[in-house]
């Protein structure tokens, strides 16, 4: 219809989102050149981190011939150990508010189908949500359903900054 996207532009767009993900999951020595995941590198290499972070996105059959891009947003609940939680206790972070609960093996399933590359989120939609403009108050959520996230109220703009970094 009128407005959308043609599947030229589609494709332009994938193949822009590939190239980002791909320079930082495939040339890890890239990121310190790029501005943008200076402090992603800097909390990596801290002393202080209780374990090493996962990559922002995975990256599955990159190569896959499919002409379209599979995107999983919600498909991780990890949540950086100096984070505690946010302040939720295990059986909160085992639930839909901290992921989709099996996005992640239908999405996997699909790439396989479809021959489709397939980028997933890496950590918890309770850190940062993807599926919102990241200068929303909604992109990091001081309530999930009905639960109040504790470590997301009154965050300040320096720690709203590093989680977009993430």
């Amino acid at each position: 219809g009128a407005g959308s996207p043609s599947l030229a532009q589609m494709r332009e767009l994938s193949d822009r989102v590939w190239t980002f993900y791909a320079a930082r999951l495939l040339s890890p020595a890239l990121a310190g050149l790029l501005a943008p995941f200076a402090l992603l590198d800097e909390l990596e290499r801290s002393p202080d981190a209780a374990e090493r972070l996962p990559p922002p996105v995975r990256v599955l059959n990159a190569q896959g011939s499919s002409p379209y891009v599979l995107l999983c947003e919600h498909a991780s609940r990890f949540i950086p150990a100096q984070l505690e939680g946010l302040g939720l206790g295990p059986e909160d972070l085992s639930r839909h508010i901290a992921w989709d609960i099996g996005a992640a093996e239908v999405a996997e399933a699909l790439s396989r189908v479809l021959d489709a590359p397939l980028v997933m989120a890496g950590y918890s939609r309770l850190l940062i949500d993807l599926n919102r403009p990241i200068d929303s108050a909604t992109s990091i959520p001081e309530m999930s359903e009905t639960t109040v996230i504790p470590g997301n109220l009154d965050i300040s703009a320096e720690e709203r900054a590093r989680r977009v970094m993430l």
